[in-house]
């Protein structure tokens, strides 16, 4: 079978607590928190090792006390040199040349997730835009010059979005009601309701792709819409187990489980492109037993992502 991606641990028995994660070229970047509540952003250099098998990580710089709450959500859009962060319900916007906050998102309190744009955008002038669910309204901005401006009225729902992504001219977000339920969001504030997240998954999962398509999990299933929301495919593809996090490289398409890392053709799911790989041995470590996966074709034609995996 042909072996698509490589997993190395790069990052292990860190004495912190991983809260997010973001990579970019031979760059990652280590959201954590210590023991005393402290906040701290890691700033790691990835090389491989004198035996060309491995992968070795040194640590660059150490920003401590980076944000007075822990970082849960992260986005990086690398032509604006720019590093979204969420920490403390508000969005911060870093530049990654200083690593200082040169901006918080205006008006934008009690922040529960965003969702950033720069791949998908129509227009003939394309401008980077952000849409950030605050309490029970989406609010959209965009950015003009060096700052952020509000895009359109926001949109009101009954039920607080938990996770948003874009898709097309449109979000597909998470909102609960008796349950976790998808929906798809049209910029007017129509809302269309698509299918639960499955009876096993506790948190939504959603990877914008190619095409203005977008893949959900439901449980161990993974779905691909439209650019309406609509399946593209009567037969789905199942997972062994529900996966924890999910990544997407050119065509390819990687989960990560408690157990192993796979990927498949993100255009036919069904053909498998790697070997399944053990990633984590020992499930129940703890949060602090943390395993970075290395996702990367073998050779240097694409730029190689990374995969954080908190055990526990």
């Amino acid at each position: 079978m042909h072996r698509a991606f490589e997993a190395t641990t790069v990052v292990n028995k860190l004495p912190l607590t991983i809260t997010a994660l973001a990579t970019w070229g031979d760059r990652f970047i280590v959201c954590a928190t210590g023991t005393q509540g402290d906040n701290h952003l890691l700033l790691y250099h990835y090389k491989q090792s004198n035996d060309q098998r491995r992968y070795e990580a040194d640590l660059e710089r150490t920003f401590k006390k980076f944000t007075a709450k822990p970082v849960t959500q992260v986005a990086l859009v690398m032509k604006y040199n720019l590093l979204f962060m969420l920490a403390d319900g508000e969005v911060l916007v870093v530049n990654l040349e200083y690593f200082q906050v040169i901006e918080r998102i205006p008006k934008a309190k009690g922040v529960t997730c965003f969702a950033v744009d720069w791949q998908t955008l129509r227009s003939a002038s394309p401008y980077l835009r952000i849409c950030i669910s605050a309490k029970k309204k989406l609010l959209f901005y965009a950015l003009k010059g060096q700052s952020f401006v509000t895009l359109q009225p926001e949109l009101t729902f009954p039920h607080t979005p938990v996770s948003i992504a874009w898709n097309a001219n449109a979000l597909i977000a998470c909102m609960k009601r008796d349950q976790l339920f998808y929906f798809r969001v049209s910029l007017d504030g129509q809302v269309k309701e698509l299918f639960p997240i499955g009876t096993i998954r506790t948190e939504p999962e959603m990877l914008p792709l190619n095409d203005d398509k977008i893949l959900v999990l439901k449980d161990e299933m993974q779905v691909i819409l439209d650019e309406n929301a609509r399946p593209t495919q009567s037969h789905m593809t199942n997972w062994s187990e529900p996966p924890n996090g999910i990544s997407r490289n050119c065509v390819v398409v990687t989960v990560v489980t408690l157990t192993y890392m796979s990927s498949c053709c993100s255009s036919q799911p069904s053909i498998f492109d790697s070997s399944i790989t053990k990633v984590c041995g020992n499930p129940g470590a703890g949060p602090q037993a943390a395993v970075a996966v290395h996702f990367g074709y073998q050779g240097d034609q694409v730029p190689r992502q990374w995969k954080a995996h908190i055990c526990g």
